[in-house]
């Protein structure tokens, strides 16, 4: 029963990935840092590429604000990104969807470990 269930949660998780990409979260106790001006551009230029790749109508896709960027830890090079996108479902409605990503790398070659949509 307990395998059932592990199994069915891994199915249901509205995680982007595999099993391996969502055990890469970030633990409870890190600490966040602000990130300059350069690193917070490239990292959200970044994330908003991510998002739009993964969207059904990235043409109608409207970020709301800026995304929330923080460094995990340090040294740098470990980034949470966060934010809402508006984009139109497969029946034409609008709908607003938070994400939270989970991004690593540095000076413009980046890779996500971890996507979250609610």
């Amino acid at each position: 029963m307990k395998k059932l269930l592990i199994v069915g949660l891994l199915i249901l998780s509205p995680s982007v990935g595999s099993a391996k990409h969502r055990a890469t979260a970030i633990p409870a106790n890190s600490e966040f840092y602000d990130v300059d001006t350069h690193t917070f551009v490239e990292v959200e230029t970044f994330a908003f590429g991510y998002i739009l790749g993964h969207l059904k109508n990235p043409n109608g896709a409207h970020f709301d604000g800026e995304a929330v960027i923080k460094q995990v830890g340090q040294p740098a090079g470990r980034y949470v990104a966060g934010g809402w996108v508006d984009a139109t479902n497969s029946f034409g409605a609008t709908i607003r969807t938070q994400y939270r990503l989970i991004i690593v790398g540095s000076n413009g070659n980046f890779r996500v470990t971890n996507c979250v949509f609610n």
